[in-house]
């Protein structure tokens, strides 16, 4: 179904992106790319000339097929409701448009697993080949989970991973229900609680996950 967007497009809009340029003499083609976005990190490979590769839910294809409306940068707004309706893609921006803002920390990753990353041509190569929509999950199958696979060959989240230890859950239909559940907290969180300080809550836990976690990668894939 389609909705009127003169009527949704300003809710999209509500928070204009902060400016910010990128040297791209920083990054190399498949580089992995990590910012802080509304509440919690985004990931994506970068494919050179500015360009970046990443998996990320967005809410507008659920409502319109237009490019030009669906291509333009995915916002704090649609994000969050993309995540809700399982709705994502992968699909290449601007370096800008990925970073929306943030600092861009580059290959952060290598230091925290235990496999060595694929040829930078080969994670490039495996991220192009993804473009394209699919559901989304916010355990199961996110931005993570796709760079991850690109970079080092196995789909694996940190994020996730400390949330699914503790209850050890595995992808069945109950736990897809307690997955809708997880969307729920999410939709709460965004509503009651400040941004900054939530991010930077989460940002200091997951350092500390992954100082206490010594990943091997094959052990823990799905």
């Amino acid at each position: 179904p389609k909705l009127n967007l003169p009527f949704l497009l300003p809710f999209f809009s509500l928070f204009p992106l902060r400016k910010k340029t990128y040297d791209v003499s920083l990054y190399k083609r498949g580089d992995l790319l990590e910012v802080s976005r509304t509440l919690f990190i985004h990931f994506g490979i970068y494919l050179g000339e500015g360009r970046v590769a990443h998996f990320i839910p967005d809410i507008l294809p659920v409502f319109t097929k237009e490019k030009s409306i669906v291509e333009q940068m995915v916002t704090n707004e649609r994000l969050i409701l993309g995540v809700l309706a399982k709705a994502a893609s992968v699909r290449v921006d601007s370096l800008a448009d990925f970073a929306y803002g943030d600092c861009i920390q580059v290959n952060k990753m290598d230091s925290m697993v235990s496999v060595q990353p694929l040829n930078g041509e080969e994670v490039a190569r495996r991220a192009e080949k993804l473009i394209g929509s699919f559901s989304y999950s916010l355990l199961w199958h996110n931005c993570e989970h796709y760079v991850m696979y690109c970079r080092y060959g196995v789909a694996f989240s940190v994020q996730t991973f400390q949330v699914r230890k503790q209850k050890r859950w595995r992808p069945n239909n109950s736990n897809y229900e307690y997955d809708s559940l997880v969307h729920f907290e999410f939709l709460i969180c965004v509503c009651v609680v400040n941004f900054s300080k939530l991010r930077y809550i989460f940002n200091a836990k997951k350092i500390k996950i992954l100082r206490k976690l010594p990943l091997n990668l094959s052990k823990y894939s799905p």
